[in-house]
């Protein structure tokens, strides 16, 4: 069984986590979060990958084929 994971965030730490997340045999980069839709998306195809961009976190989760949400924004932009 697959895990899509979405992980909120472009930056390095996110990069990370998008590896970690590929590495694990049942893992699956299902997508990202950003405000910034282009910014994501060119940080998706530039880590190769091919996922959904979500404009926000709300957003995100409300996509029933989301499984887990990694959190790698900053804190003051982080849903509470």
């Amino acid at each position: 069984m697959t895990t899509n994971f979405v992980v909120a965030g472009t930056g390095w730490v996110a990069a990370e986590y998008f590896k970690a997340i590929l590495d694990h045999p049942e893992g699956d980069v299902y997508g990202v979060v950003s405000r910034d839709r282009n910014r994501a998306a060119e940080r998706m195809r530039e880590l190769g990958l091919h996922a959904n961009v979500y404009g926000s976190f709300e957003e995100a989760v409300k996509d029933a084929q989301v499984d887990a949400v990694v959190l790698c924004s900053t804190p003051d932009v982080r849903p509470k």
